[in-house]
């Protein structure tokens, strides 16, 4: 899977039915750790310190996109 599928898709995944404006920051970066364990799973690119920076904040603004405007969320994915 390309990284411009998996990580929408994964974020989508693991935050189905979850408030985020209930979870605690600890809460929050629990989900965070397990998306990004999924994505690398899931994507074919080398895990140098570029790379895992932009899925971060690849991730980062996937959560806040959903929390934030979660119609949208479901435009991105289609």
């Amino acid at each position: 899977m390309n990284l411009f599928d998996a990580v929408p898709q994964i974020v989508r995944e693991e935050l189905e039915g979850v408030n985020l404006n209930e979870l605690t920051h600890f809460e929050y970066l629990k989900y965070i750790t397990q998306i990004e364990l999924r994505v690398w799973e899931n994507i074919n690119i080398t895990s140098n310190p570029f790379n895992r920076s932009q899925v971060a904040l690849m991730i980062q603004n996937a959560t806040n996109l959903l929390k934030e405007n979660p119609e949208d969320y479901d435009d991105l994915l289609g």
